[in-house]
C-alpha cells in the first residue's frame, strides 16, 4: 500500500538550473513496533520550464571594406521575459567557410566567448567586434562565416547560431573597347580591336576578369565572305593588372574581286567572370573599306548619226581592274546638256533623263545602250 504527499512547485519567472529537494522520512511508530525505516530519503528534482536561448540578432549583414571594425550582436531571448538565474556563457567562432582570408581580408579572429551574468534580462545584447582589412585590391565582395556553440548555463542555442557577414569590396574594375569604331583595309590580313581595363585609383586586379568579344551579326559584312568567322574570343585579365592594361582580339578580313562599297563588322562585349562591370565601350564597328573601283563613261566621245537612221544608240561602258565584278547594281544618268546645235524636238526626239544600269556581276568593259532618236526632215542645214 503507498500513500502521497503533495510538493506544490511554485513557477517563477526566473531561468535557472534544476533545483532540488531532499525529503526525508522520520518518526515511524506503530503499535506493534515491528516496522522500521528504510529508503528514508527522496530528492525532487525541479526543472525550469524558462530555457532561455542565445543567437545572434539577424542571419546576415555587410559592411564595407573601408570601414574599421564591424559590430556583430549576441542577443539573450528568456520566454517570458524573465531573467537569468545563473550566467550563461556561449562562444563565437569564425568557421573558415568564407571565402575572405583571416589576417588578409579581416583581423586573424581566434574566436570569442560571450557572457550574459545571472539576472540578465531579456533581449540583453552583447557585442563581438570584427576588424576588417583594407586592401587596394579588386577581389569582388567576400565572405565571413561565423558560428555560436558550447554553451554553458541554463541556456540553449537559438534558431540563428550562424551569421555571415559580407565584406564589400570598394575597388572597382571595369571593361571597355579602346575606341567605339576602327577601319580595316580590305587588303589587311588581320586587324586588331584593343580591349581595355580600368580600375580605379591604385587598384589591382587579385581574381582573373574573362570577357567575350561576340559578333553581333548586325553589320553589312557577310562572314566567311569578307571575314573569317569571329568567335566568341575569349581575353584574360590576370591577376596583378593595373588601370590601363590591354588585350587585343584579331579580325581577319578576306579579300576578294568584288566591288561591292564599305562594309561594318559588329563586335560585342561581355563579362564572363571576375569582378568586374562593362565600362561604357561595349560595342565596337569595324569599317572594312573595299580595294576595288569601277568608272563609268561614254564609250567613245563622239559619233555620228545619219538624220535618216533614227534610233541611233549610244554606249556606256564600265571600266574595272581586270577580274573585277560589281556586287551591287551601278546606274548613271544619260541628259541632254542642250548645248549643242541641233534642236531638241526638231531634229531629234525629246531625251530627257535616261538611266543606264550595269547589274550585279558585270565587269570590266561591260556596255549600256541610251537611245538619241533622230527626226528626219526636208530642211538643208
Amino acid at each position: 500500500m503507498t500513500k502521497s504527499v503533495v510538493l506544490n512547485v511554485i513557477e517563477d519567472g526566473t531561468t535557472e538550473v534544476a533545483e532540488a529537494v531532499n525529503l526525508e522520512l522520520t518518526n515511524v511508530s506503530d503499535a506493534t513496533g515491528q516496522v522500521s525505516l528504510t529508503a528514508a530519503a527522496h530528492t525532487v528534482t525541479i526543472v525550469d520550464n524558462d530555457v532561455p536561448t542565445v543567437s545572434f540578432d539577424v542571419a546576415s549583414s555587410t559592411i564595407g571594406e573601408a570601414n574599421v571594425s564591424h559590430n556583430l550582436v549576441v542577443r539573450l531571448t528568456v520566454p517570458g521575459g524573465g531573467t537569468l538565474g545563473a550566467a550563461v556563457t556561449v562562444d563565437v567562432t569564425d568557421a573558415g567557410t568564407g571565402a575572405a582570408l583571416s589576417g588578409v581580408d579581416y583581423d586573424a579572429f581566434a574566436g570569442e566567448t560571450v557572457t550574459f551574468i545571472g539576472g540578465s534580462l531579456d533581449g540583453t545584447e552583447q557585442n563581438v567586434t570584427l576588424n576588417v582589412l583594407h586592401d587596394l585590391l579588386v577581389e569582388g565582395d567576400e565572405t565571413l562565416d561565423l558560428m555560436l556553440g558550447n554553451v554553458t548555463g541554463p541556456a540553449s542555442l537559438g534558431a540563428l547560431s550562424a551569421h555571415t557577414l559580407t565584406i564589400t569590396d570598394d575597388e572597382t574594375a571595369s571593361v571597355s573597347f579602346g575606341v567605339s569604331a576602327s577601319m580595316a583595309a580590305e587588303t589587311s590580313v588581320a586587324h586588331n580591336v584593343v580591349i581595355a581595363l580600368s580600375t580605379s585609383a591604385g587598384a589591382t586586379l587579385d581574381v582573373p576578369v574573362i570577357v567575350n568579344v561576340t559578333d553581333a551579326f548586325s553589320g553589312t559584312a557577310a562572314s566567311d565572305s569578307d571575314y573569317v568567322a569571329f568567335g566568341p574570343e575569349t581575353v584574360t585579365f590576370l591577376p596583378g593588372a593595373v588601370d590601363g592594361n590591354m588585350q587585343s582580339v584579331s579580325l581577319e578580313v578576306l579579300n576578294d574581286m568584288l566591288l561591292e562599297g564599305d562594309e561594318t563588322v559588329d563586335l560585342t562585349l561581355s563579362v564572363q567572370t571576375g569582378p568586374s562591370l562593362l565600362g561604357p565601350l561595349s560595342a565596337h564597328e569595324v569599317t572594312i573599306t573595299d580595294d576595288e573601283t569601277a568608272s563609268v563613261s561614254f564609250q567613245v566621245s563622239g559619233s555620228t548619226a545619219s538624220e535618216a537612221g533614227s534610233p541611233h544608240g549610244v554606249l556606256v561602258q564600265l571600266t574595272a581592274a581586270p577580274g573585277v565584278t560589281l556586287a551591287v547594281p551601278v546606274t548613271a544618268d544619260v541628259t541632254d546638256k542642250g548645248t549643242g546645235t541641233a534642236l531638241s524636238g526638231s531634229d531629234y526626239g525629246l531625251i530627257g533623263t535616261q538611266m543606264v544600269t550595269f547589274g550585279v556581276g558585270s565587269g570590266n568593259g561591260a556596255t549600256q545602250n541610251a537611245t538619241v532618236n533622230v527626226l528626219d526632215d526636208f530642211v538643208v542645214e
